[in-house]
């Protein structure tokens, strides 16, 4: 019976290996499945590599690989990111239709990699549906022309203390102006953001400013470097307490608790009133947004919100108040700074365009009464504006658009899976000579009123529907006031190491990769 018993016991052995190849065999089949999204559905796309997806593709800027697939497969193809499968559509009929029309359904931005703390996830940006809409709602009104005409003496004010000063110190030689840029936009969110007074003292006798710019440095600093960008995309799958406890987010924590401080501080001090005086600062509208006493919707009340049936305002909790001032800085600060450098290196390289803007600019400024430039004044620079979306066109701030498909979509006849991750690429649109004629040519009169082949549909430098880039009026007075007060004292002009291209980052945001010197030579 021993015998018998020993011949009939099952193979353990054996049975392991089995259900480790049936496993792995099911998991390869996965793979496999889940990389042929694409491929099954009939879009085209690279093939994905296993375990790496196409990030091994990324040692190029995001922004010039996207550029180089739709050349190769289209305007609509397909990759894998660590965020999953994700479209690119560079056909702006279907971006219309996802921005206006099926908003709706596309109403989320992709995963945003800025998450690692717990306090930034109340930051408009990485708020999704109701919350969205709610938030948005509430905080709308701190971005509308009246306020920002409230907050423009602020900014003539950092263009005196930081740009204009310096300059005249200078007196027409070279000045990096990736700092000065940087100083200057720093300046306008402390005082116009978060109500910090420009001169102020801390408590170790650096102005509050200055440690504000240090912060806001250090705030930034990761995203240019690719091993950060991909720690960015990982968090999505890590556990928050080891993000947090290696601090492997892109952004530093030190920095991100620095600016929640400073926040959760002036809040309070002008809740608690120790703090004299009449407010007209973003901290002091989101303050208000705090006191404000829940509304009903609007859902059948015959009224449409920017964001749709059904958003209503609600009263913002300090942590809520506290997130949208970071995320004043988070969206202000290398945007608006890298579109004042690109701007100011534009009109050195063409000094016909800058002849013409600085004798709009004079005769504009001609009838006020002081240097300060006011909204008004803007409103009536009108070939300013064109030298700035001209800018915008060719160095987009932010090189794509990133969207959600919450619900199954048909765009154009293409179907839409939920949960897919889409990408708006700007960078390669804005340089398409399908809508721009000669797109790598510097010419503002292509926004002229009189350019019938002129489509807005195709210029995504601040996003499109609804969930648009909410400051872009603020970013444009910002970027507007710091060059009419420039071209009215100054020529802008290359200087002998000014590179005669400028090669690009590879971070979130476009900006130059090197330093980027400049004269400013007054004129009489």
């Amino acid at each position: 019976m021993g015998g018998m018993d020993g011949d009939i016991s099952p193979n353990w052995g054996l049975s392991w290996w089995h259900c480790v190849a049936t496993a792995a065999a099911l998991w390869i089949g996965y793979k496999i499945w889940h990389y042929t999204l694409f491929i099954r559905s009939g879009i085209p796309g690279p093939l994905p590599i296993p375990f790496y997806a196409n990030i091994k593709r990324s040692k190029e800027a995001f922004y010039i690989c996207e550029q180089k697939w739709i050349e190769k497969y289209g305007k609509v193809m397909g990759f894998f990111s660590i965020a999953g499968p994700t479209l690119v559509i560079a056909d702006v009929k279907m971006l219309k239709q996802m921005f206006i029309k099926e908003f709706n359904n596309f109403r989320n931005r992709g995963p945003v990699i800025f998450i690692q703390s717990a306090r930034l996830r109340n930051m408009l940006i990485n708020l999704k549906d109701q919350q969205w809409r709610n938030v948005r709602h509430t905080i709308i009104p701190a971005f509308t022309s009246s306020k920002i005409k409230l907050m423009t003496s602020a900014l003539n004010e950092c263009a005196e203390d930081v740009i204009l000063q310096k300059l005249r110190q200078l007196d027409g030689e070279a000045v990096e102006i990736k700092k000065l840029y940087g100083a200057y936009t720093i300046c306008c969110i402390a005082v116009a953001g978060f109500g910090v007074e420009l001169h102020s003292q801390s408590e170790n006798g650096n102005t509050t400013l200055a440690a504000f710019e240090n912060n806001a440095k250090e705030f930034f600093s990761r995203q240019k470097h690719t091993k950060w960008l991909i720690m960015g995309m990982l968090q999505e799958y890590l556990p928050g307490a080891l993000i947090r406890y290696f601090d492997i987010g892109l952004v530093s924590q030190a920095s991100v608790n620095f600016f929640f401080d400073l926040s959760a501080e002036i809040f309070k001090e002008r809740k608690e009133g120790k703090m004299q005086g009449t407010f007209v600062d973003f901290m002091q509208l989101m303050i208000n947004a705090h006191q404000l006493e829940d509304e009903e919707s609007e859902e059948g009340s015959g009224q449409r919100s920017p964001q749709g049936a059904g958003a209503i305002k609600v009263k913002l909790s300090m942590e809520e108040v506290v997130s949208q001032c970071v995320m004043f800085l988070m969206a202000g600060y290398e945007t608006t700074s890298a579109c004042l450098i690109f701007t100011s290196y534009l009109l050195a390289s063409h000094p016909d365009v800058q002849e013409k803007l600085a004798a709009e600019v004079k005769t504009v400024m001609l009838g006020s009464q002081s240097n300060s430039v006011t909204l008004d004044l803007i409103n009536k620079m009108t070939y300013l504006d064109k030298v700035v979306n001209e800018s915008l066109r060719l160095y987009p701030p932010i090189a794509r658009v990133t969207r959600v498909c919450t619900k199954d979509t048909t765009l154009q006849g293409l179907n839409i899976k939920k949960g897919t991750r889409i990408i708006a690429p700007s960078w390669t649109i804005h340089r398409s000579p399908e809508f721009w004629p000669d797109p790598l040519t510097f010419n503002p009169d292509r926004f002229s009123a009189e350019n019938d082949s002129l489509n807005m549909d195709a210029f995504l430098s601040f996003g499109d529907g609804p969930r648009s880039c909410l400051g872009n009026r603020f970013a444009l007075a910002e970027i507007k006031i710091a060059l009419a007060r420039i071209l009215t004292e100054f020529r802008i002009e290359m200087a002998e190491d000014t590179p005669q291209t400028l090669e690009l980052g590879k971070g979130v945001f476009l900006a130059p990769r090197h330093p980027v010197p400049l004269k400013f030579v007054p004129v009489a």
